[in-house]
């Protein structure tokens, strides 16, 4: 029996089934098959509601106290992602009857940024700048995000190529030039017009000395005067002259000055970048370690993402890679071999750069987990050479 057409009308507005494949472990996320958009709609809205609650703390029934700041929130919105919050509110301690939690140990800074994600699905930082959008992992399942987090992100263990330095284009394209000949040179200087001059010429001459010393016109030996004598005679010439000279003066003061002025402006974008450089690295670790002590697993990955994107791209030349280190090792359990390995097979892969074993020693020395660590990924990447 053939279907009526109210059935297969119904059939046909009944919404295919959404296939959605795992995501890469740098919380990008590829989806196979047909793709609902209108679910991250919505999604995208109910984030775009709740971030005008977290500005505004409006409706606010809960106040978080940390560092000399307090931040409005709302318990059905921090609580159901986060059973550090949870259990402080409903397992009656203090906090559950005046609403009032205290993190004096932790980092406003971050805590704001953690508060960012909780009620956006995303937080702010110096690479990202439309925050306000979610973040893939904000809209993934649980047993997606557990997955990501057990492995480590990255490409498999290859020998990194050599460098080439920076400056060797410039050096191989600036020769220098070859020496100015003799001859170059004296035709650049060709002796005065009017005869030979030679320093005899001047000694000779002695009747042209005894005129000059009896006092007859036309004396060469104090040409300043004569030309001090002649410009007295032409004032408009020398108020000329004098105002040359005075605007190449400030042109050339003007020059000076711009020279300073770019200069500084350089200095203070190197030193911006460097700070924003050092924030891209620090920010997500610390708000990897504060996700994982308030139990925000998808918080955990997205922190730990942006900070091996931050670390691949800056490790080699940033100064305060070896602190980041130090601080990931500090801060980490031994456990958290993800995130920890994340910074040995950056450095397990150029560990044979003099520089780079010299400037990372000292954090090895003080952490040898992470001196194992780099030793292991050394040898994978020196099998990958030879096989």
């Amino acid at each position: 029996m053939a279907p009526s057409e109210a059935e297969a009308s119904q059939a046909a507005e009944q919404p295919a089934s959404r296939s959605r494949s795992r995501a890469s472990s740098v919380g990008a996320q590829y989806r196979e098959g047909e793709y609902d958009t209108i679910e991250d709609v919505r999604t995208t809205s109910l984030y775009s509601a709740l971030s005008g609650l977290l500005t505004s703390g409006k409706f606010s029934d809960m106040i978080v106290r940390c560092g000399g700041r307090e931040f409005k929130a709302h318990r059905a919105i921090v609580c159901p992602q986060s059973s550090f919050f949870d259990r402080a509110i409903t397992d009656g301690f203090s906090e559950s009857t005046t609403g009032v939690v205290e993190l004096p140990d932790d980092d406003p800074n971050v805590l704001e940024r953690f508060l960012q994600f909780l009620y956006t699905g995303n937080y702010e930082d110096e690479t990202i700048l439309d925050w306000h959008k979610p973040a893939e992992v904000s809209m993934m399942t649980p047993e997606e995000v557990a997955e990501l987090l057990a492995e480590v992100p990255g490409v498999s263990v290859t020998a990194p190529a050599a460098e080439q330095p920076l400056n060797d284009a410039a050096s191989s394209s600036s020769a220098a030039a070859p020496p100015e000949t003799a001859g170059a040179a004296d035709t650049a200087n060709p002796p005065p017009p009017g005869g030979n001059n030679d320093d005899d010429s001047d000694t000779e001459d002695g009747s042209y000395r005894s005129r000059l010393s009896n006092g007859e016109p036309g004396e060469p030996e104090e040409p300043a005067e004569e030309y001090n004598e002649f410009d007295a005679e032409d004032p408009e010439e020398d108020s000329s002259t004098d105002d040359h000279r005075s605007k190449d003066q400030i042109n050339r003061r003007h020059s000076q000055l711009l020279r300073e002025l770019g200069d500084s402006f350089a200095a203070e974008r190197q030193l911006l970048n460097e700070l924003r450089t050092r924030q891209s690295l620090f920010l997500p670790l610390r708000l990897y370690v504060m996700a994982d002590k308030f139990d925000v697993p998808a918080l955990k990955l997205l922190a730990r993402d942006r900070f091996y994107r931050a670390a691949e791209l800056a490790w080699r030349e940033v100064e305060c890679f070896p602190d980041v280190v130090d601080e990931l090792y500090t801060t980490t359990p031994a456990s958290d071999l993800a995130m920890r390995e994340i910074v040995c097979r950056l450095v397990g892969c150029s560990i044979k750069d003099d520089e780079q074993r010299e400037r990372m020693a000292p954090v090895m020395r003080k952490h040898g987990d992470f001196a194992v660590g780099v030793l292991n990924y050394f040898i994978e990447s020196e099998r990958h050479i030879w096989t």
